[in-house]
């Protein structure tokens, strides 16, 4: 997945709705005005690592998974955080790549705590779920507990020796719940940054992969889990069921775009069958971000190789433009 792809997708699709897209308190580098009324910024984009499971798409090393050297592309608007660097020869957590992970958690907790400092409510875009780890951690800063409302086909709590990517797009449900053994030094600070009874997922459905894999669902450890197929057609009342239920004073959305069914969203690494429609994430996201207690969100896997006319790249700008363009949203 290549953050500068959805990013820039985000500037276009979001000027054209009116407004400036990035959000910024002043002006942005691609010349975009002040930000909505509703005091949305997005400071940073996370860097390309993408969540894939022996699917196409770039891996850490910068190469795509077919070996060729991955693609760079120009960025106007928001700074990529740090380019990934670094092998694909996992650590002693079986992460791959810990220095460019801490890296990451280090540089977008710094943007994440500038931008709450500021009174705005960050919205990451781009990367992969390794970023909600950072966004996490400024939040428990913050606030001295975290809550998480995450929309994902997936738990992401894999452990990592156990995971045939050893991603950490796998696994950092499992590092903010402190379920991942010896994580790399850089990284302990974060382990536990957010209570089983603060996480409410929505969307899953890879219960069957975890069961022949021998690894445990998060279903009864976690507050609220939901399964894409119970998840209903106007699933507003759902999300704000599930946002009672988190204990903690402050939360955050995170999206996985990988929670859509394959065939609405085909430019994914790692497809499934079942999945949310286009409808249900813009009113599960909407409601999420206009509940209080919101301090944030990000939005992340997409790649562009499996979306060669950036067909599918449309409908997440018209979800984040609803995001952005929102005047009266509470925050937290």
């Amino acid at each position: 997945m290549r953050s500068q792809h959805l990013a820039q997708a985000l500037h276009e699709g979001v000027a054209r709705r009116g407004g400036g897209p990035c959000g910024a308190a002043r002006r942005c580098g691609a010349g975009h005005g002040p930000p909505p009324r509703g005091r949305v910024r997005t400071p940073t984009v996370a860097p390309a690592r993408p969540r894939v499971k022996g699917g196409p798409g770039p891996g850490p090393c910068g190469r795509t998974r077919s070996g060729r050297p991955r693609r760079s592309a120009p960025l106007a608007g928001p700074r990529p955080l740090a380019p990934t660097r670094g092998g694909r020869v996992g650590g002693p957590s079986g992460l791959l790549d810990e220095p460019g992970l801490a890296r990451l958690v280090r540089r977008t907790r710094r943007a994440v705590t500038g931008a709450r400092r500021a009174g705005l409510r960050p919205l990451l875009v781009g990367g992969d779920c390794a970023v909600v780890l950072d966004a996490l951690a400024a939040l428990r800063d913050e606030h001295g507990r975290a809550g998480l409302l995450m929309a994902d086909g997936h738990e992401d709590a894999w452990p990592p020796r156990a995971s045939t990517t050893g991603e950490a797009s796998d696994s950092e449900l499992g590092v903010a719940l402190g379920l991942v053994p010896d994580p790399p030094r850089e990284l302990r600070e974060v382990g536990g940054v957010v209570a089983p009874s603060a996480v409410a997922l929505l969307g899953l459905r890879d219960r069957d992969e975890l069961d022949a894999a021998g690894v445990a669902t998060l279903a009864a450890v976690v507050g609220t889990s939901v399964g894409a197929a119970h998840v209903p057609d106007r699933p507003g009342a759902l999300v704000r069921e599930a946002l009672q239920r988190l204990d903690a004073p402050a939360w955050r959305l995170h999206v996985d775009l990988d929670v859509q069914r394959t065939g609405a969203f085909p430019a994914v690494g790692y497809p499934q069958p079942g999945g949310l429609t286009w409808d249900q994430l813009t009113e599960l996201a909407v409601t999420a971000w206009r509940s209080p207690g919101c301090a944030g969100a990000s939005v992340a896997v997409y790649d562009p190789d499996l979306d060669p006319d950036r067909r599918s790249a449309r409908r997440p700008v018209d979800v984040l433009g609803e995001l952005v363009g929102d005047p009266g949203a509470a925050g937290g």
